[in-house]
């Protein structure tokens, strides 16, 4: 958004791009944030900017459908509905996230045969076991791979007065944990800008030290699948032994994290073929088979 105007000026990698070129002018701004709300003004701008990007001149008389949740408080629902509605919506479907995402993996979310899918994002880990259009277990992190950046980055502007840009920082947790235990031992470069010049400069940087800052957010978005394994019935833990733990979101694919999970879990993970769209590719599903092959839905909030 504008800096000074508070206007959305664009969306997405679009977003991303223009506040690197200009970072006084453009400032970066989620109004979902750990599948929270946090400002409805920005909500109902960011929908309506996105539907110009996709080349919308509106959500008029359009079928919208919403990923939601286990944990979505009813606030939360309703504010998007709201959104929508002023927009012109036509219908607003509800459908879980595990759902959603159980369908961009391939798999029948309505089959009795139960199915674990692990949506580790950039705000938290999401885990759940599905079986018969419901999810019979599910757990959820506060944390996710967003938050390893922030760590980074905080801990060089911090430690070495050194800005970092975006790219680098993921370069650099992705690297790390692709070196796994030897990432300790090792001593990685990094590069940005001074905070108190603002001209170019780099530093060397302990690998032990950024380890340490990133593995306990790893093990608690791992931890949250275990917890979802805990509490799955006895007589689904079978069905699971043969699927395996489905793994989607932009976490699944850093190197190393498959074999973490498999590690702390005991059961086969497996990368979705999209990771990055599962979710979206369940959701465009559900628009396509609703009157096919309906899943059960969430009802919508009376506002």
């Amino acid at each position: 958004m504008d800096a000074f105007s508070y206007k959305v000026e664009a969306v997405g990698d679009e977003a991303i791009d223009l506040a690197a070129q200009k970072p006084g002018r453009y400032i970066l701004a989620t109004p979902i944030e750990n599948s929270k709300i946090k400002n409805v003004g920005l909500l109902n701008s960011f929908l309506a900017r996105l539907a110009k990007s996709c080349d919308l001149k509106s959500f008029n008389r359009t079928r919208v459908a919403v990923a939601v949740p286990n944990d979505a408080k009813v606030m939360d629902v309703k504010a998007m509905q709201s959104c929508l509605d002023d927009l012109g919506a036509k219908e607003m479907l509800l459908v879980d996230s595990c759902l959603a995402a159980a369908m961009g993996a391939g798999f029948d979310p309505t089959s009795p045969k139960g199915v674990m899918i692990a949506d580790l994002g950039a705000s938290r880990a999401e885990a759940s076991i599905i079986a018969l259009g419901e999810a019979v277990s599910w757990s959820a992190s506060k944390q996710g791979g967003a938050t390893c950046n922030s760590q980074i980055f905080r801990y060089i502007e911090e430690s070495y007065g050194i800005v970092v840009p975006r790219d680098v920082v993921e370069e650099v947790k992705v690297g790390l944990l692709k070196k796994g235990k030897r990432a300790s031992q090792v001593k990685v470069s990094i590069w940005g800008r001074s905070v108190k010049t603002g001209v170019p400069t780099s530093a060397i940087v302990a690998g032990g030290d950024l380890l340490n800052l990133i593995l306990p957010i790893f093990d608690e978005m791992v931890g949250a699948l275990v917890n979802a394994l805990s509490a799955c019935p006895p007589e689904l833990i079978s069905d699971l032994y043969g699927s395996g733990i489905s793994l989607v979101g932009g976490v699944a694919l850093v190197e190393g994290v498959p074999e973490l999970i498999e590690s702390k879990t005991g059961l086969r993970a497996k990368r979705a073929d999209t990771p990055q769209a599962a979710v979206t590719q369940g959701l465009c599903a559900v628009l396509a088979s609703r009157r096919q092959n309906p899943i059960p839905q969430l009802q919508p909030v009376d506002i």
